[in-house]
């Protein structure tokens, strides 16, 4: 059943009415789509969801992020949707065995990978990290050869999988073009977001890195909202525990900015995660 965005009260009556039972989203949809359930008086299990398959950005190979999603809608949360309209609207999704994205557009599309800022040709194996470049193999009215989409990608694996596919699996990491870089070291709004995601009892899931100048850049601003019952001046050693986790999980220092349950825009589509004031300044 199709459904527009903006109109969210209208999707929960539509759930409950028509007893809808699984949902295709965006992960970050799901945070403002419980909090108008709640609104209503509603818990989120209460619309009796049972399967969600979210895509369209990365997050759900994160087992943090997962799980906090099953736990707050009682679903079994799939990473189903990954594709793009230029190319194919579906080319990867896991299985119930969760071992990765599943590559479905063989004989339809042609994929190589290539190291994102030299464009080096990469050998697809298990353990490579680059970006996927795709030709479609059956378009004639808009060829597509090599295109690059900027999806940066770890190879998990290129044998059959427990669920009996023999397609090549694969992991988002981030987009080559959100990709920052600090004193040398990449870092991608996914990975910072995973990482949040183990401080979920105390934060919202919500973020933003603010990027104030052009680079180099020697650290990063990152807006982090709090959890529901938190406000700023009652959070003891957050600050620190954020900037250790990024510190020792992603190599990079971090300059934390807490603030309130709420301040953070939601949004129905994709989340943007990294706000170049310096850019609109100039504008």
């Amino acid at each position: 059943m199709p459904f527009g965005v903006g109109q969210t009260a209208l999707l929960i009556h539509t759930i409950r009415e028509l007893q809808v039972n699984a949902i295709s989203a965006t992960p970050s949809y799901m945070l403002p789509l419980s909090e108008a359930v709640l609104a209503q008086g509603l818990n989120p299990r209460d619309l009796g969801l049972r399967k969600g398959l979210f895509g369209t950005e990365p997050g759900m190979s994160e087992p943090s992020v997962r799980a906090r999603m099953e736990e707050t809608w009682g679903i079994r949360a799939m990473d189903a949707n990954f594709g793009m309209a230029d190319i194919l609207s579906i080319m990867g999704s896991e299985c119930d065995y969760r071992q990765g994205l599943h590559f479905h557009a063989q004989g339809a599309v042609a994929v190589e990978l290539i190291e994102p800022e030299t464009g080096t040709p990469l050998t697809l194996t298990e353990g490579a990290e680059g970006e996927l470049v795709y030709t479609h193999l059956l378009k004639e009215a808009q060829p597509l050869v090599r295109y690059r989409a900027r999806d940066v990608v770890r190879i998990l694996g290129t044998g059959p999988c427990e669920c009996g596919r023999t397609s090549f699996r694969f992991r988002i990491l981030g987009r080559s073009d959100d990709m920052l870089q600090v004193r040398g070291v990449n870092v991608f709004p996914t990975a910072v977001g995973n990482t949040l995601a183990h401080l979920s009892n105390q934060l919202s899931g919500e973020f933003q890195i603010i990027v104030d100048h052009p680079p180099p850049h020697q650290y990063l601003r990152v807006r982090v909202e709090l959890a529901q019952n938190l406000v700023p001046t009652h959070v003891g050693d957050l600050p620190q525990q954020i900037i250790q986790a990024l510190r020792e999980q992603l190599s990079f220092r971090a300059e934390p900015e807490l603030v309130p349950y709420g301040t953070l825009p939601r949004t129905e589509q994709k989340a943007r995660r990294v706000i170049k004031t310096y850019e609109q300044a100039g504008s």
